[in-house]
Formats: structure tokens, C-alpha cells, sequence
């Protein structure tokens, strides 16, 4: 049966996933830190791994020796199916794998891609146009992938923009090679980068690559390992392109090798097809009589192995004890269902019996964070409605090129986008056709969590640019800023006590390590001269890590109603808190145990957006406003520390 880490597309959901792969691996990535393996959906830049329409036979259209120690050829070839040291996919500075070219590598190679590639970002920042960095190749026929930034054009380029794109193109391929001459390899496959949704124009774009790999290989020492560059394409216009351009300026071909050098598939008696680390064999005859380790046989909702030939002959071979070990797991099928039988009498181990079927495969840092994911997809994907509300503060930070994004979209889906912002919480209300709104909403999901990633980032730097400003000097973790490690059964014992009081089952508890928001919390709490109280916060799961990574913020869980102030709240009560925050439709409720500096306080006001002033003077002021009956608000997110993120449901409450 369907677990939590997979979700079946309904025929609505498929829609939307083909035409907005991209905006759902970033909305998902920045909601829920989760990467989506999506699995035989096509889109229009690159056909699905599993659903091929037709395998490329790699091709061979050209062939130089530049110099003793470099060699440039001109393949026609599915980049994601090359055998080389290292492929080059064309990324963007996010590293965003999700459409075209980035797309498939990610896809091929597994999920592990993105995630490698979203810690970079998280590390290092933001990739420069003209800038490459690498990872592993998962699943890929390759040992690394070269992530190469090109420059990105407008659709009519400008004499002076294509002169300064052509720069940075020149420098994303010169970078390229420095690359793999710093790892030591020996060949690397170049596609036409920035060409395609880029809009650099592919025959400029030919020219310099291949300029490029010229003055390489006239610059090469002599001494420097022998490198094999590849310019692999899969489509006719732009092998003929690489090919014009290198017969323009590299003069005529040596001779050619063989056409499927170092790519041909092992040899078999049986027709076969390489598809890099799979290969497949095309075999006539009955499947029954097969020796191998798994049988796959696709069956009807009612699992009734007696119904078309090849199930009837797989039981007839077998005998009835499959149909019967199958009607113990389950009496009827959905769409999607795997069942796992032994083999019986057959000669495998074990044989599937499986529907094709779109569906998405999640992979997240937890369970919690995978449950959230497949609920917010199945309200986003899979009910069809044909209005949606995104209740997402993040519109706040949204810039004048967003809000113009949001207007094409309108246009481009067919809806009525509104963005509503009051008493502290804001809103976007999508309405049109179902499939419509649920590409909408991708996309404005995706736009909303670019924003707050900007946003986090700059905070960082002012986090850590206030630590500068007073001389504090702090080592932080490798890859983050934060850490978070979960409790154990027993160190959790007293949080699971108090909250079962308030009929709050706990899940897990886990403390939070933030070296600078620490050392900023606790200047604050020298400059005040107060002691902190410990008090809670309830917030959505979107944003849990961003409170671990850049402390409180008044747009992060504003309250149902801000009748203290414009600020930032918490509470002492736990059953206050259940229900003075809004109810999100999420799977867990989440709360972060904090450190709060109240210091002097004072009756808040809904008016406030800074604490009054403690007299005539107003520059000295209160360091929070109260309601004198456990609800604080501050002011400032640095006069709170996140201690301890606490995943709970309430005890009636249970999930299929």
C-alpha cells in the first residue's frame, strides 16, 4: 500500500507536476526542506527516466586533436546516459534542479543530487553567474557533476547585454575546464549551456564554447593529464551547431572511432539497450519460464491473478499459493499498490505485481517534515479545488519583480490572483479552472519561498554583522549556522508529562544550537540587565528551521488576533497557546520553547508597534508590553533564544 514517502497523482495532479516541475521541487524545498523524486511524468524539457519516448544511440559527428594532451569531439547523446568522468549541467544560481537539462541529471541520479546541491547553497551561498561547483553523481554513469551558471538573457537582447553575457559564458567554460583539471579528469561532457530557456543565441553560443576549448588546449602544458572534452547534445540543431562551429574554427575532423566509443552496451545474444547504470534486454517467450529475481506482473483493483494471459500463465506456473499469500495482504487494489509475493514455483525469489502510475516519491530530512509534504500536496494537487488560499506571511518581502511574476501568472493559468494583507497576517486567494489554480499556486508557492530564503540569507549577514560590530568573534557549525539534536526517550520525559496535560501527545523534542543567535541573545540580556523567562511559541512547519536559523520574527506565527501589538508573541500557557495561535492545516502541531527577555513591561495596546516609552523620555522604553494574564510581546527578535522545538498532536487525534 501507499506509505508516507510516496503520493499517487491523480489525472488533475499529473497536469500540474508537467507543467510546473521546476516551482514544485522549490516550493517543497523551501516548505518542508524536501526533495521530490518524481517518477514517469514527462515535461517539456526532458523526458521522465522511466518513460523514455525513444533511447538516443550515442553518436560520434566530429573528432580533434587540439594539442598532444587535449581532445575536443562532438557527440549526439542523452547527457544523463554519457559515460564520461564528469557531465556539465547547465544550473542555475540556486542550483534548483528542476526542468530541462538540470532536471533529468537530478532525476537519473536520484534525489541525493538536489540535496548535495541545496547544502552547497546553504553553505556557500548563492552560485555567480560564470561560476561552477560539483558534487557527486549518484546515480549517473559519472563520477561528478560540473553545475556550470551561464549568464541568462531577455528574450531580445541588447547589443551591450549579449557582449557582456558572451563574457560570462566565456568565463562559466573556462571555469569548467579549470575544474577538471583540478580533479584530475580525464574527460568531460559540455552541453550547449545558456542556449534553450536562457535565450542565449545557440549559434553564438557554439562559437565560444568551442573558442573557448580552442585557447584551452593552446595554453595546455605540456606536462598537464590528457583531457577529453565532449560537447554532448541530444537534439539535431544543436549537434549541427557544435559541429558547424567546430568545423568553422577547428578546421576538419580527424578521423572518427568508432560510434558508440566507450558508450556500447555489453554484448548479449538478446537485443539490448544501455540506459547508463541499467541494462536492458528485449527476450521473446513466455515470462513464467523465466529465471530471475523478480517477476513484475501488472493486475487489475481486484487483484484477480486468473484475468489476462500473462496472469494466468504466471499463476498456472506458480499455483495457487501466490493468489492466496496475495489475498492475505489485501482483498482489492488502488491505483499505484505494489504487492510483494514469493515466487512459489516460479524461478524467482519473489515476483511484483504493480499498476503504472505517475506518482511522486518524497524524500525529506524526518517523517514529520515527509507527512507535511505528502498532506501539503495532496491539498494542492490532489482536491482539485478551484480556489486556494495561501496563508504565508512571506508576501511581505515579496519585490516589485515578483508582484509582476505574479500578474503573468494570472495571465498564463487563467486566474484571479488577490493578495490580502490585514491585522498581521497575510493572504493570496487564487481562484479558476482546478488544474489552473494548482499550477498557479506552485508557482506562487515557489515565488514565496524564493523571497524567504532572500530574506533569511540577509538576516544571517546582519546577524553576523552585528557580532562584527562588537568585536565578537565566534566559530559557527560546518554546513550552518544551527544544529538541531533530538532528545531521548528519557531526557524527553518531562516535556511528554507537561503536555499531556494540556491532552498534547509529544512526538520528539529537539534543542536547538545557534551559536550566533546565542551570542546575540545574551548581549541583549547583559545591555537590559534582565533575566529571561521560558515561554512558547506555537508556529507552522514551513517555519521551524527558519526560526533555528535567523531567531523570531513578528511575520513567522503572528497570532490570531494582535491585540498587544505589532510584535512578536509567546505565552506560559500551554493551553493558551493551542488556540491563541490560528489552527494550520498540518499534520503536527509544533512549538518552540524559548528564552525571552520581558525585562520591564508593560499593558500592551493593539496600536503598538514599538513598547511605549517608560516616561517622558521617548527614547527609553519598556523591553515588552503584556496582557497580564501569560502572553508577552517583544519587540525585538533578538531578546528571545530558541531552545527546544517540541513535535506534538493532540491525543485524539490519529493518522492514516
Amino acid at each position: 500500500m501507499e506509505d508516507d514517502r510516496m503520493l499517487t497523482l491523480t489525472a488533475n495532479g499529473t497536469e500540474v507536476v508537467k507543467q510546473c516541475r521546476a516551482a514544485l521541487c522549490q516550493a517543497l524545498e523551501g516548505k518542508f526542506q524536501c526533495t521530490p523524486w518524481i517518477h514517469n511524468i514527462e515535461d517539456g524539457a526532458a523526458l521522465s527516466f522511466f518513460h523514455s519516448k525513444a533511447a538516443i544511440v550515442p553518436e560520434i559527428r566530429y573528432n580533434k586533436q587540439l594539442s598532444k594532451n587535449l581532445n575536443v569531439s562532438v557527440w549526439k547523446d542523452d547527457l544523463t546516459k554519457h559515460k564520461v568522468d564528469a557531465v556539465v549541467n547547465a544550473a542555475n544560481e540556486d542550483l534548483s534542479h528542476g526542468a530541462g537539462l538540470a532536471g533529468a541529471l537530478s532525476r537519473v541520479g536520484g534525489p541525493m543530487i538536489q540535496k548535495w546541491s541545496k547544502d552547497l547553497v546553504r553553505k556557500y551561498g548563492k552560485v555567480s553567474t560564470g561560476s561552477v561547483i560539483s558534487t557527486k553523481a549518484g546515480n549517473l554513469p559519472c563520477k561528478m557533476i560540473i553545475h556550470a551558471v551561464g549568464p541568462c538573457l531577455s528574450l531580445n537582447p541588447t547589443v551591450e547585454e549579449l557582449s557582456k553575457a558572451s563574457e560570462l559564458l566565456q568565463e562559466t567554460v573556462q571555469n569548467i575546464l579549470k575544474r577538471a583539471n583540478s580533479e584530475n579528469l580525464q574527460s568531460v561532457a559540455i552541453p550547449a549551456i545558456s542556449s534553450g530557456i536562457f535565450n542565449f543565441p545557440l549559434t553564438k553560443c557554439a562559437e565560444i564554447i568551442v573558442n573557448t576549448v580552442k585557447s584551452a588546449g593552446e595554453s595546455r602544458s605540456a606536462r598537464a593529464r590528457s583531457l577529453e572534452v565532449r560537447l554532448v547534445n541530444n537534439d539535431d540543431p544543436t549537434v549541427q551547431e557544435m559541429l558547424k562551429a567546430c568545423l568553422h574554427i577547428l578546421g576538419t575532423s580527424d578521423t572518427l572511432p568508432g560510434q558508440n566509443l566507450g558508450n556500447a552496451p555489453t554484448q548479449s545474444s538478446f537485443p539490448s539497450l544501455d540506459l547508463g547504470n541499467i541494462t536492458l534486454y528485449l527476450k521473446t517467450g513466455g515470462i513464467e519460464n523465466e529465471a530471475t529475481e523478480v517477476i513484475v506482473n501488472t493486475i487489475g483493483t481486484d487483484l484477480d491473478l486468473s484475468k489476462g494471459l500473462v496472469t494466468k500463465a504466471i499463476l498456472e506456473k506458480g499455483g495457487q499459493q501466490i493468489q492466496q499469500e496475495l489475498n492475505r495482504k489485501c482483498r482489492h487494489g488502488l491505483d499505484g499498490d505494489v504487492f510483494v509475493t514469493s515466487g512459489c514455483k516460479l524461478k524467482c525469489p519473489g515476483f511484483h505485481k504493480s499498476l503504472e502510475f505517475p506518482f511522486i516519491e518524497l524524500f525529506a530530512p524526518s517523517l514529520e517534515a515527509q507527512k507535511e509534504a505528502k498532506s501539503w500536496l495532496i491539498r494542492t494537487l490532489c482536491s482539485c479545488p478551484e480556489k486556494l488560499e495561501i496563508h504565508n506571511n512571506n508576501i511581505m518581502h515579496l519585490s516589485l519583480e515578483d508582484h509582476k511574476k505574479l500578474m503573468s501568472i494570472q495571465s498564463e493559468f487563467h486566474v484571479e490572483i488577490t493578495e490580502i494583507f490585514k491585522s498581521g497576517h497575510g493572504v493570496i486567494i487564487i481562484k479558476g479552472g482546478a488544474a489552473g489554480v494548482g499550477c498557479a499556486a506552485l508557482e506562487v508557492e515557489a515565488i514565496l519561498c524564493q523571497a524567504q530564503e532572500n530574506f533569511a540569507q540577509n538576516e544571517e549577514k546582519l546577524m553576523q554583522n552585528d557580532l562584527n560590530d562588537l568585536g565578537q568573534q565566534i566559530e559557527t557549525t560546518p554546513n550552518r549556522l544551527y544544529q538541531k539534536t533530538m532528545l531521548s526517550e528519557l531526557n524527553a520525559q518531562n516535556w511528554k508529562k507537561t503536555f499531556s496535560n494540556y491532552d498534547l501527545s509529544v512526538v520528539k523534542v529537539e534543542e536547538i544550537k545557534n551559536v550566533v543567535l546565542k551570542q546575540l541573545f545574551r548581549l541583549n540580556g547583559k545591555r537590559i540587565q534582565a533575566q529571561p523567562q521560558r515561554l512558547y511559541q506555537r508556529v507552522s512547519a514551513q517555519f521551524v528551521d527558519l526560526i533555528c536559523r535567523v531567531g523570531f520574527q513578528r511575520e513567522y506565527a503572528p497570532p490570531k488576533e494582535q491585540k498587544y501589538g505589532a510584535g512578536i508573541y509567546f505565552t506560559n500557557d500551554l493551553e493558551k497557546g493551542k488556540y491563541f495561535w490560528p489552527e494550520y492545516e498540518e499534520r503536527y502541531i509544533y512549538f518552540i520553547e524559548a528564552q525571552v527577555l520581558t525585562g520591564k513591561h508593560t499593558l500592551g495596546s493593539q496600536e503598538m508597534i514599538v513598547p511605549p516609552p517608560t516616561a517622558s523620555d521617548p527614547l527609553v522604553r519598556y523591553n515588552s508590553v503584556t496582557n497580564n494574564r501569560g502572553v508577552y510581546v517583544i519587540f525585538n527578535g533578538q531578546h528571545a533564544y530558541p531552545e527546544f522545538i517540541i513535535t506534538c498532536q493532540k491525543k485524539d487525534e490519529t493518522y492514516i
